[in-house]
């Protein structure tokens, strides 16, 4: 029953919805159930609703709104493990005009999407820093399809309008970037939005996908074990995350911070990929601007599918 209160301390300040009392929950968000154990009210969703959409948070993700202790999945790793640390530890020092984020990299389907927009979350909730997430190539489709309108307008267009609000975003996710087809428009668009955060000193966070095997980058050598979370490192980081509520980070041991890798850190094949993925003034700006972190493993979405399918 103890852990059940701790959960429930835990995500008392997670409830946006003040003013009316959710009779089911009794405006904790969470009720008890017959094995002690703890399940997500129904009203926890329609209460963030507006928050989430404002953020522009897709709907699959939504959850993590709700469950901020993000290490309870199948196939946690200690690297996917340290990139939560890593981003607790991120937003608890977090300042605003310092310009500088994350680079999350790994392959596909190891929870680099899924940390991210937990970060944009606890960001809100312990600071009121609302930012906005957005897929590369959806930024691009939706920019496009604002071009020319309301062009001969004498106030602000459309598109001008939307491209301020991603350039001005106190904090910015810009999920899968690379994956998108770099044409001339495409590369000085993204040119442009990292090129302006940069000068402003407004902090980015970006998700990638390389296989890091191909740049004989191991868990092992860079200390980070790719093996499954243990039951007593689960519980371990479960008490970080319950500490870092009511302390700043800065208060914690030394050894709780997670391990974070400069550009020039990064092998030089790697770099050199990113610069040809990229484009050399991205790569560049965004290695100034961000620390990386590795992430190992296989692809979970892959994994769910196998499971259903019995194999």
């Amino acid at each position: 029953m103890n852990n059940v209160n701790n959960d429930l301390k835990f995500f008392d300040n997670l409830n946006l919805n003040k003013k009316s009392v959710c009779p089911k929950c009794k405006g904790k968000g969470f009720i008890i159930i017959e094995d002690n154990t703890v399940e997500h009210c129904d009203c926890m969703f329609s209460s963030k609703e507006p928050l989430l959409r404002a953020m522009n948070i897709p709907k699959r993700y939504w959850s993590i709104a709700n469950n901020q202790d993000i290490l309870n999945n199948e196939g946690v790793n200690q690297s996917y493990t340290n990139a939560y640390i890593s981003v607790l530890d991120y937003v608890n020092k977090f300042k605003e005009n310092s310009g500088k984020g994350l680079f999350l990299i790994g392959p596909p389907g190891v929870g680099k999407t899924y940390l991210s927009v937990f970060l944009l979350l606890y960001l809100e909730e312990k600071y009121k820093i609302k930012g906005l997430f957005y897929d590369v190539r959806t930024l691009i489709v939706d920019l496009k399809a604002l071009i020319g309108k309301d062009r001969y307008a004498d106030n602000m267009n459309s598109y001008d309008k939307f491209l301020t609000k991603i350039i001005k975003s106190p904090i910015l996710v810009l999920d899968d970037l690379g994956s998108e087809v770099l044409t001339d428009y495409n590369r000085d668009l993204i040119t442009y939005i990292i090129s302006s955060r940069y000068n402003d000193m407004r902090p980015i966070v970006i998700t990638t996908n390389f296989d890091l095997a191909r740049y004989d980058i191991n868990p092992k050598d860079v200390g980070l074990e790719d093996k499954l979370a243990t039951k007593s490192n689960k519980k371990k980081m479960d008490m970080i995350t319950l500490k870092l509520q009511n302390k700043p980070f800065e208060n914690e041991q030394e050894d709780v911070r997670g391990k974070v890798f400069s550009y020039k850190d990064l092998p030089n094949a790697l770099r050199g990929d990113l610069a040809l993925r990229l484009g050399d003034s991205i790569a560049s700006r965004l290695g100034e601007m961000c620390d990386f972190i590795y992430i190992f493993g296989q692809d979970r979405r892959a994994l769910k599918g196998k499971t259903k399918k019995g194999t």
